[in-house]
């Protein structure tokens, strides 16, 4: 069965003829799904395409919660290489939908990794809140989003000099990298998959040399 035109990972210059044709008779509506899940498919080396994707998807959508998804998939993918358009963008998504509709629904932990990374108490604070918020309502079921928040957490309690919470923090990000996935029937769905090197910090926490 071919692969549908919108889900390919060819960007080479015939294709993107190909998709940009097929993209203009398309229904308006469905132009900004095309869009986004086309970025979602492309190799890492097209990352700036696939930015230029999602920021048309953005800007043609018809419905907020095509634009909402796009929001994050920008967001996120621009938390390395520029962390103050990814935190607008977080705090845009979070604004704009703040019960995370049609997102995975870590928008506050994004933001609150992008807030640990900048120095001052008031990003601290914020970051705080913002964990306190998503763990409130556990947006997600997956291993590898608590994984996520109980990795933040133990930042937080580092920075805050917290080292008795670290401790047991870092035992509970442990516990969720080897979590089963909630669902017996996609049992590999929602796992945390850990870097060897960030587990090793964890056991150094959880039993200090």
């Amino acid at each position: 069965m071919a692969e549908e035109w919108y889900r390919t990972a060819d960007w080479s210059p015939a294709a993107q003829e190909d998709f940009e044709r097929r993209l203009a008779r398309a229904r308006s509506w469905s132009r900004s799904q095309y869009l986004k899940i086309k970025a979602l498919g492309l190799p890492p080396e097209h990352r700036a395409d696939a930015q230029r994707l999602w920021q048309r998807a953005i800007d043609c959508a018809e419905f907020e919660i095509d634009r909402w998804h796009s929001i994050e998939c920008l967001a996120a993918s621009l938390k390395e290489e520029d962390p103050a358009r990814a935190e607008a963008l977080f705090r845009q998504l979070i604004h704009e939908d703040p019960d995370l509709n049609g997102t995975s629904g870590m928008a506050h932990i994004d933001l609150a990794e992008l807030l640990l990374a900048t120095p001052g108490e008031s990003a601290l604070a914020e970051a705080r809140a913002l964990l306190n918020a998503w763990w409130a309502e556990q947006r997600s079921p997956f291993p590898a989003s608590r994984y996520r928040y109980f990795v933040c957490r133990l930042k937080l309690a580092i920075a805050s000099g917290d080292h008795l919470a670290a401790r047991d923090l870092a035992a509970q990000a442990l516990e969720a990298a080897g979590a089963q996935s909630p669902f017996a029937r996609h049992r590999n769905v929602g796992l945390a998959h850990a870097e060897a090197d960030e587990l090793q910090w964890l056991e150094g926490w959880v039993n200090p040399a």
